[in-house]
């Protein structure tokens, strides 16, 4: 994977590109290719985390701005205390069957960019989540007869529509998730919500 963050490094990556010396691949076309990298990247993320703590604990300063990405500050939360779920979440939820595979999953990854679903069972129960982390763990050649009811995490984390994002981030950073189901008081899945969509929230009110 390549990172272009200038015009010169766009124009060097062409050539790289037209000469044959870089191989472009397109994700659409290569599921496990965008699994691997997207899997990658969260676990640098959380290892990087980890370090932060392991600093932390020690006492040792941690680098400028670093702090800022693992947690919000006291300001940063009172602000998102104003700010409800149901004013960000996603009302749209795309959910798979718990009688999908793993091979299912991934094309759904591709198709919508999202690494992480509600698993519904045949009555529509939700009856909890299946993420990239979970489907990574079924080497390639079981992912066509691995059901995802087999893989997924069956503990519903969820949180009101009415709640607080900084309620929201809480439970998140309690549970080390990435997102939170959102339901309503009969128990019916009305949206999702992420970590990126509280920061995203945050970053608007700045």
């Amino acid at each position: 994977m390549v990172i272009v963050r200038t015009q010169r490094s766009e124009e060097f990556l062409e050539k790289a590109v037209n000469s044959g010396v870089i191989r472009v691949m397109d994700v659409d076309a290569e599921p496990e290719t965008l699994a691997r990298v997207i899997h990658l990247a969260t676990r640098k993320k959380e290892s990087a985390l980890k370090d932060m703590e392991d600093m932390r604990s020690k006492g040792l300063p941690i680098p400028m701005g670093a702090e800022a990405l693992a947690k919000p500050s006291i300001n940063e939360l009172t602000k998102l205390e104003s700010i409800r779920v149901e004013e960000v979440m996603t009302r749209e939820v795309l959910t798979l069957p718990s009688k999908a595979t793993v091979s299912d999953f991934f094309d759904e990854m591709v198709r919508c960019h999202h690494i992480g679903f509600p698993v519904r069972s045949p009555n529509g129960e939700i009856i909890g989540v299946v993420t990239l982390q979970d489907a990574m763990k079924v080497p390639p050649d079981r992912r066509k007869n691995t059901l995802i009811e087999d893989v997924c995490s069956k503990t519903v984390i969820a949180i009101s529509p009415h709640a607080s994002l900084a309620e929201a981030f809480d439970k998140m950073t309690k549970h080390d998730i990435g997102r939170l189901l959102v339901m309503d008081r009969d128990n019916h899945l009305v949206g999702i919500i992420t970590r990126s969509d509280v920061m995203n929230a945050l970053r608007r009110t700045i």
